[in-house]
């Protein structure tokens, strides 16, 4: 029997209405529930573990970088070691009075007085150096020590006796040591050989106080691998994490390499705080809307990556490090021997000689036992400084070794030469280095020369400028000789 009209009492109604209410409640606390799950599981497979991983790569790569600026940094400082070495042996005044000796025209002693001040000036100027020595026949002429280092010129295996330049590096007690012989070379025999030592752990640190950089030989190397959880190889670069560090490793000699150690915790804080805090800004987006965890998430992705960039060592720097000189910010005499070489063979195929000129500052060394080597490095910026303000825009100022500079000039009419070396005295003269009040005047000697057709390379141009400097000098300084 149907009822028709029959009415629910307000308590009923009220009842159900609360009922349902509750059901829409919980269905939505459960699909929230879900959707937060899902959300989480999405934005952790999406984003969280994907830049996660990506950051953490992007910050090991980094590390490398670093590493691959050390490398470049202690091959620089291996190759001034090396540069050193043959400015001090390339020296033409010196060579004469070992032959004149050799000759029997000059007494030992009398050789040895003249050298040993020249070599030590030389020496002087060589950053790193810690031991030198020259020796003649089978007798040291000068044997000096400019810093301290627990090594003997017989740890290294330097002797040789076929003539020519050698160097090798070392680890002892810690500490990377390049050995560096040269020969003292006249008229194609060798009279002489000088034997450097430079400390390569003097090099100017670049890294920040938690990361330590070493040297290690093979057999610390290895102990490294044998702890290894994790290894990435970039080129020739490797990347090894152990025991809670990261250790970038790159091989500089046989058996000898660069180490760079960097706590993970350290390395990697920056990843984690980037990437819990990603994952959190993704959860409390989520519940607001999906399209604002487009806006905040990836906006606030890119504002921390650009945060956690690590400030890697410029390679441009290191390129530029490698051709200029980093006391007086000219070239260095790497540069100038790869410009000689190419302005050499333009020379041979066109007959375009550049002007090469050689010049050093009169009594540098008295200027140094004076008033201190930052004055005399105050007094080479000066001549620099002079010399740039009077070449050519595409000339170019070289420190060759210790506080010899070459001027380069490419295509230079040789009418114009002595008003340029003219220019060149006012701008010297108009320099002046205050030392307490007062002020040193600086004055140069300089030899000058061209490619002549007789020339079998560019040493010879080199060694006519520099005879004629040193005649310069020996006359009566502050002159030009042609």
């Amino acid at each position: 029997m149907q009822r028709i009209g029959r009415v629910i009492p307000l308590d009923v109604h009220e009842g159900a209405k609360d009922i349902t209410l509750l059901r829409f409640l919980t269905r939505v606390k459960l699909l929230f529930s879900i959707f937060i799950i899902v959300g989480i599981i999405i934005m952790s497979a999406l984003i969280y573990y994907p830049l996660n991983n990506a950051l953490t790569e992007s910050t090991v790569l980094n590390f490398s970088h670093l590493v691959e600026a050390k490398h470049v940094i202690v091959q620089n400082d291996m190759e001034r070691g090396l540069d050193g070495g043959r400015s001090m042996s390339s020296r033409t005044v010196i060579k004469e009075s070992i032959v004149s000796y050799l000759n029997g025209e000059l007494s030992y002693d009398d050789m040895k007085d003249y050298v040993q001040p020249r070599f030590d000036d030389g020496a002087r100027a060589l950053t790193n150096l810690i031991k030198a020595k020259r020796v003649v026949g089978d007798r040291a002429v000068v044997e000096e020590i400019y810093g301290d280092g627990n090594v003997e010129f017989e740890d290294f295996s330097l002797e040789s006796d076929v003539m020519g330049e050698m160097s090798e590096a070392i680890i002892k007690d810690n500490v990377l040591y390049l050995g560096v012989t040269t020969p003292v070379v006249f008229e194609e025999e060798e009279v002489a050989r000088d034997l450097l030592i430079f400390n390569l752990s003097y090099s100017e640190g670049m890294l920040a106080d938690e990361i330590e950089e070493t040297f290690m030989d093979e057999e610390g190397y290895e102990s490294i691998l044998l702890k290894a959880s994790h290894e990435r190889d970039y080129e020739n670069i490797k990347v090894i994490e152990a025991a809670g560090k990261f250790y970038g490793t790159i091989e500089i000699s046989e058996g000898i390499y660069i180490v760079v150690i960097e706590p993970k915790d350290v390395l990697m804080k920056d990843v984690e705080r980037i990437s819990i805090n990603l994952l959190v800004v993704a959860i409390f987006t989520l519940l607001s809307a999906i399209l604002l965890i487009y806006f905040f998430i990836i906006r606030y992705a890119k504002k921390e990556l650009s945060t956690l960039t690590v400030c890697k060592v410029s390679l441009d720097r290191a390129e530029t490090e490698a051709i200029i000189d980093p006391l007086t910010g000219a070239y260095n005499r790497r540069f100038a021997e790869n410009q000689l070489k190419e302005l050499f063979e333009i020379y041979k195929n066109t007959g375009i000689t550049p002007l090469v000129a050689i010049f050093d500052i009169d009594g540098f060394k008295n200027i140094n036992d004076t008033y201190g080597h930052s004055i005399g490095d105050e007094a080479l910026r000066a001549v620099v400084e002079a010399a740039k303000r009077t070449i050519r825009e595409d000339d170019a100022v070289v420190r060759w070794g210790g506080d010899e500079l070459v001027i380069l000039a490419h295509g230079f009419e040789q009418t114009k030469a002595k008003e340029f070396f003219l220019r060149l005295y006012d701008k010297i003269d108009e320099e002046r280095v205050e030392v307490e009040g007062e002020y040193i005047r600086i004055t140069i000697s300089i030899g000058a020369a061209f490619f002549e057709e007789k020339d079998r390379s560019y040493l010879d141009v080199i060694n006519r400028a520099d005879k004629k400097m040193y005649e310069a000098k020996e006359e009566k300084g502050n002159s030009l000789r042609f």
